[in-house]
């Protein structure tokens, strides 16, 4: 499968600059918050499933308590399979759940094999819900990963699979500001990988609720040499794209937002260091004063 080298590392980066700027703000309402400590909750009831995970043809016990939810850190688990405690092993690979629920579930990845995969919902610190995922041989555990959102749910990017080894979730994406693309996930090498796409749109994002502070030149296609005309101040535009590269020969951080304005004409934006974009005079201007209605946060 071919892949692009240069996109998840440009959102790796832009979600980086959002969360640092999340971050301080969190920290200067730490020094000043008083409320007093919240007590924790009990132990969840310990939960017993039986389904044959490694295909042996034999069912597998499993039994998994959540001890101590820990609030805003990893819970303390409890997790075994057939009488063999697996939790620490899996926390030495990076299986780390915060306020995660109560009940773990039984999955199958892949119809085409005969194991079947253990999936564990977690709220997150802050509502970052997200989906794991464990996989049982008959004599270890492994953790593959996890994706964003919660299985089965019933948001915009809920997790499903269908049974062909993808797993469908989505992507943060933090060029311009912080938004949200459906993105499918596979295994591969004993670790989930997102099947990286060159461009990620989402046409729910089309309600012209983006307002042009200063002219900007919107292209025609998402390259270097495209024609591109003004998008003049005052302009209504939905932004619902982004993605593609440019300027990696000269180590610019560039990509492309793509936006359409009340009749339907596309733009691609150019944006570079994932926050700036460019004006009608060639410049750099950054998206906050060049766009009015973006959602930026960590």
């Amino acid at each position: 499968m071919k892949r692009s080298s240069r996109f998840p590392l440009l959102l790796l980066t832009a979600a980086l600059l959002l969360l640092l700027a999340a971050c301080a703000a969190q920290d200067t309402l730490a020094e000043t918050d008083t409320a007093p400590l919240q007590e924790e909750p009990p132990a969840s009831a310990l939960q017993t499933l039986r389904a044959d995970l490694d295909g042996d043809g034999t069912e597998d016990m499993v039994e998994y308590q959540v001890l101590e939810s820990n609030g805003s850190v990893s819970a303390t688990l409890a997790l075994a399979i057939n009488g063999v405690s697996v939790a620490d092993a899996l926390a030495e690979q990076g299986f780390r759940l915060t306020n995660p629920h109560a009940q773990c579930r039984v999955v199958d990845l892949d119809e085409a094999d005969s194991s079947q995969e253990l999936a564990f919902l977690e709220d997150g610190p802050s509502a970052d819900y997200a989906t794991s995922f464990v996989r049982w041989d008959g004599a270890e555990a492994a953790y593959l990963g996890e994706v964003p959102g919660l299985l089965d749910d019933v948001g915009y990017f809920p997790v499903t699979i269908p049974g062909d080894g993808r797993i469908q979730a989505s992507i943060t994406c933090g060029i311009l500001q912080t938004w949200f693309f459906a993105a499918e996930y596979r295994v591969e090498d004993g670790r989930l990988q997102l099947i990286e796409q060159p461009f990620y749109s989402e046409s729910r994002y089309k309600t012209l609720d983006k307002e042009v502070l200063l002219g900007l030149r919107g292209y025609a296609q998402p390259e270097i040499g495209s024609d591109w005309s003004i998008l003049e101040a005052g302009t209504a535009l939905s932004l619902w794209g982004a993605g593609g590269s440019w300027g990696e020969e000269d180590g610019v951080l560039g990509a492309w937002v793509l936006a359409s304005d009340a009749d339907g004409t596309e733009y691609y934006l150019k944006i570079r260091d994932a926050v700036e974009v460019e004006t009608a005079a060639g410049g750099w201007l950054d998206g906050a004063a060049a766009l009015s209605g973006l959602a930026s946060y960590g």
